[in-house]
């Protein structure tokens, strides 16, 4: 039996106070090098110990890591000891929550000075990830003065002040801005624009019309252009008219007759931008724009992703289906086998908090890439990718490889599905006000 004396613990305890320190600094300082697995899997372990200083210095250390950590944690469907499992959990948790604040809050740019306006548009790219096309002058000087500004503010008012616009279409990918000389009498993109977390809402027309068979029937539709940061995709987007007011300039009630009605928003494919219109009130015969408009939208937004790998060999009816758990989602192999010098492999992916994100539009699901890897890393898209099987919180799919392999033979390949994780619920708010009437 060996027996630590107490100089030995307090030394062993210093060490890791002095770790745990060295890792809050690291996570403040850019320059020191980011967590290792090997490190996080000695704190994994020390969640464990039989001692609460030494449980809960390991705990403060991974959180001190921030959510870089997350990628090194170990899946909560490793056996681990109950103490470390319940820990894991809570770490998981409270780095979520970080992550979803950092996620979905708007891109903070900074940008001071003189400078071109290719200058201005590579800084903005640099900072944003969005690329900017255009066959305008880019060497005419502008003077800017952004400090930590959402990302949309930015942008329109540069726009504004070169006089361009964001073509709506011509973009080789989402993250991709096609600017194009704007009409001479359009209104400015800021003039009307409302800003919220990663979206911008504005209103691009207004339309009256009156039923000829019932000259007494008359409607006015606002139609609605809203836009979110291109690194974000959302999931869901819906507006319950019974949360719109509006009132028009001579102070008449136009706010939609239809309370029961949603509007869900397709957001199938790619888009960095969606139009709807709303239905209002006839408005008042004097009244020259609509007064305001307020209402929200309710999302559900993608803010962390991860990847779920699977060992490409052999495995027993035993052995499946094999599950991997990760933040309330479950990824789960339920077959692997060749068929005809192809690779065939059925993935069950179940969601235990998609909530309303299964309601109606799925796109994004199926938009989930799945690919197989080799022992050097490459990456092999599918040949091909079937859904065989849906449900209420649930997908499975089958996808198939051009690849030959024996499954009895460890030849390093794996099986890796990409998936949101972590989906968060978030009202966007608007108020518009001013928008002529025609």
């Amino acid at each position: 039996m060996i027996t630590i004396r107490p100089i030995h613990l307090l030394i062993i305890v210093l060490l890791l106070v002095a770790f745990t320190a060295s890792e809050a600094r690291a996570q403040a300082n850019p320059d020191v090098d980011s967590p290792t697995q090997g490190q996080v899997d000695q704190l994994v372990k020390l969640l464990a110990h039989g001692q609460l200083n030494r449980r809960s210095q390991a705990h403060q250390t991974l959180m001190s890591m921030g959510p870089a950590v997350l990628d090194l944690l170990p899946a909560e469907s490793t056996q681990l000891p109950a103490e470390a499992i319940s820990r894991l959990k809570t770490i998981r948790q409270d780095l979520y929550k970080q992550v979803a604040k950092q996620s979905t809050a708007a891109t903070a740019i900074s940008i001071s000075g003189d400078f071109k306006l290719q200058e201005v548009l590579d800084q903005l790219a640099q900072q944003s990830g969005v690329e900017f096309r255009t066959d305008a002058d880019t060497n005419r000087l502008i003077d800017v003065a952004f400090d930590q500004q959402p990302f949309w503010e930015v942008v329109d008012s540069v726009l504004d002040f070169v006089k361009l616009d964001i073509a709506p279409f011509g973009a080789e990918h989402a993250s991709q801005f096609i600017l194009v000389d704007r009409n001479t009498n359009g209104i400015s993109r800021s003039e009307l624009a409302r800003y919220e977390s990663v979206f911008r809402i504005a209103p691009v027309r207004v339309t009256k019309s009156r039923t000829f068979a019932n000259p007494a029937v008359d409607s006015t539709k606002l139609f609605l252009h809203v836009s979110w940061e291109p690194r974000i995709q959302p999931v869901l987007m819906q507006l319950a008219l019974k949360d719109v007011k509006a009132v028009d300039s001579a102070g008449r009630d136009i706010s939609p007759e239809n309370k029961d009605a949603v509007r869900t928003i397709n957001l199938e494919g790619e888009g960095r931008f969606t139009e709807l219109s709303l239905p209002l009130l006839p408005t008042s015969p004097e009244a020259k724009s609509i007064r305001s408009i307020t209402g929200h939208f309710d999302t559900m937004l993608p803010a962390r992703s991860e990847s779920f790998r699977f060992s490409v060999v052999s495995a027993s009816n035993d052995e499946l289906p094999l599950v991997y758990s990760k933040a309330g989602v479950d990824v789960i192999l339920q077959a692997l086998k060749t068929v005809d010098s192809r690779l065939v492999c059925d993935l069950k992916v179940h969601y235990k908090n998609a909530g309303r994100a299964f309601e109606s539009h799925r796109g994004w699901v199926f938009k989930n890439p799945c690919v197989l890897v080799n022992a050097k890393g490459d990456s092999i898209k599918p040949s091909s990718r079937e859904t065989i099987g849906q449900g209420q919180n649930f997908v499975s799919f089958r996808f198939e490889f051009d690849t030959a392999m024996d499954l009895k033979r460890d030849l390093g390949y794996s099986i890796k599905y990409f998936t949101p994780t972590l989906l968060v619920e978030r009202r966007v708010p608007f108020t518009l006000s001013g928008i002529p009437l025609p």
